[in-house]
């Protein structure tokens, strides 16, 4: 996990080339907690690549592909990733917070994409939008990609789950 400032350059808003500090590894749960100089940034991206000893679980139901001895990976099992693996986040508004925790799933990463790609780029206004777009694109509530997404390989250790809650995680999954 890197953390990036988003860079204004003549009104054009990007993910900086380098990031801020060092990299972290997420924890067996996939969480991980980084702190950065907040004083003179409001934006940045939130980096997930993959490396040699990088695993993620299989959360579909019908498999997700085969394996590198050619078997197929079943659902809620653990696998690896190609090393041009990337999910991202992007967040802001940070000179606000002293705080701040941020999930990084699909849907963020198909609203930081998206935003990217818009005339100004990674713009304050472009990200929101972007994060408003997926969510009433794919029916969800607003705000919802801001929520920690349900682990569908772990739903027996939920309470309750509302249904926003668990379209979210899915189609995250569908990703």
């Amino acid at each position: 996990v890197r953390i990036f400032a988003i860079d204004n350059e003549a009104g054009f808003y990007r993910k900086s080339q380098v990031p801020l500090g060092e990299a972290e590894r997420t924890d067996n749960n996939g969480q991980f907690n980084l702190s950065i100089p907040a004083e003179s940034l409001d934006a940045v991206v939130v980096e997930i690549t993959a490396d040699a000893d990088t695993r993620m679980t299989c959360d579909v139901v019908e498999g997700c592909g085969l394996n590198e001895m050619g078997s197929t990976i079943a659902f809620g099992e653990a696998f690896s990733l190609n090393h041009g693996f990337i999910l991202e986040a992007a967040y802001s508004g940070l000179s606000d917070k002293q705080d701040l925790t941020l999930y990084v799933t699909p849907l963020t990463h198909l609203a930081v994409s998206y935003a990217a790609a818009q005339p100004d780029g990674l713009s304050a206004e472009n990200i929101d939008a972007s994060y408003a777009l997926i969510e009433d694109t794919l029916n969800l509530s607003s705000g919802s990609l801001q929520l920690p997404p349900p682990d569908l390989t772990q739903l027996d250790s939920y309470d309750s789950l509302s249904g926003d809650e668990l379209q979210y995680a899915v189609m995250s999954a569908s990703f």
